[in-house]
């Protein structure tokens, strides 16, 4: 038996009608602007650079701050950490990976969206991050689909 506190994890995947190049040129930029929880966000301008700062604000009021940790071309993937919230986080930590890839089969893109959380992530905490990610998902398929 381990000794170790169990890590926990959100882990949400959707199949996007939509070319790689598509999904992957909105999720590079870490903007969120597909997501229609997001009202806007700030410190975009600085681009898709390892270490900037945005500051995500949302429409219920709260403002998340993360800093982009990793962007691969080659994996097609995008990692941040949230650094402040308004209101705090009920979480020491949480790091948050969003991964395309190709779907060869019919040129559409298998989207994976995981947040890892530190152990004193609640079961609320865990079953809200898993339904924001699905519904953020879904969001980044109509956004897409309408501005074809």
């Amino acid at each position: 038996m381990s000794t170790f506190p169990a890590v926990p994890r959100v882990n949400e995947s959707k199949v996007i009608q939509a070319p790689i190049e598509k999904v992957w040129d909105l999720l590079r930029e870490g903007e969120f602007k597909w997501w229609s929880l997001v009202s806007k966000v700030e410190g975009s301008n600085s681009g898709p650079v390892v270490g900037a700062i945005r500051k995500i604000h949302f429409k219920d009021g709260s403002i998340s701050e993360i800093r982009i940790l990793e962007i691969s071309e080659i994996t097609a993937s995008f990692s941040y950490e949230i650094v402040n919230s308004e209101p705090p986080l009920s979480v020491l930590s949480t790091y948050h990976t969003i991964k395309a890839y190709k779907v060869t089969e019919n040129n559409t893109t298998f989207v994976e969206w995981t947040a890892e959380y530190s152990t004193d992530a609640d079961q609320q905490t865990v079953q809200d991050s898993r339904y924001k990610r699905l519904d953020g998902l879904k969001d980044l398929e109509r956004f897409i689909q309408s501005n074809n």
